[in-house]
């Protein structure tokens, strides 16, 4: 996993200056940006042990924990008892979230979307969101093709 990418990724994307940067915090930090799902604590440790990096469960709680204060990456509850990590993405999005596998999907719905057509009355009648979670629950592709 390239150090550029993820130095471009933490100074451009997420606009932050300087961050302390030790050899588990880079790769937890790249193997989030890599992944194009949110993964738990116990899939990064398993990517963590697969790249021969010296570590313990406990370190990647803390580096997570500390990620998430510094509002680096977000940390996601998809309703099974399991925490999952994503990097914080400048879009808003979504998850589909399959309920057979786990597998947490994100996806960005277009302006004018079921989003706007729940927000909008909402902000009509004088409230003021501070912040939504829209998340949806089925049967992933692959899961369904296991399936049929």
């Amino acid at each position: 996993m390239s150090n550029s990418f993820l130095d471009h990724k933490i100074e451009s994307n997420l606009g932050l200056a300087q961050v302390y940067k030790t050899k588990i915090r880079q790769f937890v930090l790249s193997a989030l940006s890599e992944s194009k799902y949110p993964l738990s604590s116990l899939e990064l440790y398993n990517l963590v042990l697969a790249q021969n990096l010296e570590c313990d469960r406990s370190t990647i709680y803390r580096q997570l924990d500390k990620l998430v204060k510094e509002n680096l990456i977000l940390e996601l509850d998809l309703m099974d008892g399991k925490k999952r990590y994503e990097i914080k993405k400048q879009n808003h999005h979504h998850h589909l979230i399959c309920n057979n596998c786990k597998k947490a999907i994100c996806i960005t719905l277009p302006e004018n979307s079921l989003e706007q057509l729940i927000i909008l009355p909402i902000m009509e009648n004088g409230f003021t969101i501070t912040s939504h979670i829209l998340e949806f629950f089925g049967v992933c592709r692959d899961c369904k093709q296991i399936r049929d």
